[in-house]
């Protein structure tokens, strides 16, 4: 009775390989929703029914917090999924291979995905004032597949100016994030 059980994945699958994806379909930079769709289950909750907002990793750890009768900690990103708060997007970031802290000179790809559209920008993270460029954009109303990469046509991407906004906020993040490491190391190595 006093038990939650939580069933979930790091990442989801394609098999029997459908949507037919190129050779990129499993590379580490992809963010096609078939490997980050996953599946999300409260056994034990006092919530019944199915939860069909956009729900981020990060939501995991509050929403288990929330059930229990703990309050969410304010330095938490995540929420109470379907209580507290709706998202109106979600992000999912790749930094290349290796630990975190080292990527100087590696290009960081920032995926913003709505209801509505998906956009993967791409720039280098710790040069600031750099410009990325847009990798791929998909309407996910008329191509739920993502099969026809919008990138390249500029009334699109216009409509999708306020993704390009978000991931550049989350660049802008990871600057800091970085510039505040390198801080801190330095101020250890110096003792």
């Amino acid at each position: 009775q006093d038990t939650l059980l939580v069933l979930t994945s790091d990442h989801g699958g394609v098999y029997p390989n459908i949507p037919v994806r190129d050779e990129r379909a499993h590379r580490l930079n992809c963010f096609y929703d078939e490997l980050y769709h996953i599946p999300l289950i409260f056994l034990g909750s006092n919530r019944k029914g199915k939860y069909s907002g956009l729900v981020s990793s990060i939501d995991i750890p509050a929403t288990i917090l929330s059930e229990l009768g703990y309050s969410i900690p304010s330095v938490f990103k995540g929420v109470n999924i379907g209580q507290d708060e709706y998202r109106t997007y979600v992000t999912m970031e790749n930094q290349g291979r290796g630990p975190s802290t080292d990527i100087k000179g590696r290009l960081t790809s920032i995926c913003v995905r709505t209801n509505e559209m998906k956009l993967i920008y791409e720039a280098k993270a710790v040069i600031q004032n750099s410009r990325g460029r847009i990798i791929e954009l998909y309407d996910l109303v008329s191509d739920p597949d993502e099969q026809i990469n919008l990138a390249s046509k500029v009334k699109k991407i216009k409509r999708a100016d306020f993704l390009v906004k978000i991931a550049l906020n989350r660049l802008e993040q990871i600057r800091d994030d970085y510039q505040a490491s390198l801080l801190k190391n330095d101020i250890k190595t110096s003792y």
